[in-house]
């Protein structure tokens, strides 16, 4: 009951077509597939959004770097 429950909140947070079944429909293999799924999305988002931060700090860095002046007497 605990998996269906997992697998329904993941199913309801991604657009579901009209030809997948619903989670009573499915049996334990389908709604562990169904949660890896969304699993696996989210890992992907989060590494997206990782690799976006680390090269807008990196370029962030390099503007920085540019554009000082050092004064020398």
């Amino acid at each position: 009951m605990a998996i269906g429950n997992i697998a329904s909140k993941c199913q309801r947070k991604k657009k579901v077509s009209s030809d997948e079944k619903l989670i009573g429909e499915m049996n334990l293999e389908e709604k562990l597939d169904v949660i890896q799924e969304y699993i696996c999305d989210q890992i992907d988002i989060h590494d997206m959004a990782s690799e976006l931060s680390r090269t807008a700090r990196s370029n962030e860095g390099s503007s920085r770097r540019r554009g000082r002046v050092h004064f020398s007497e």
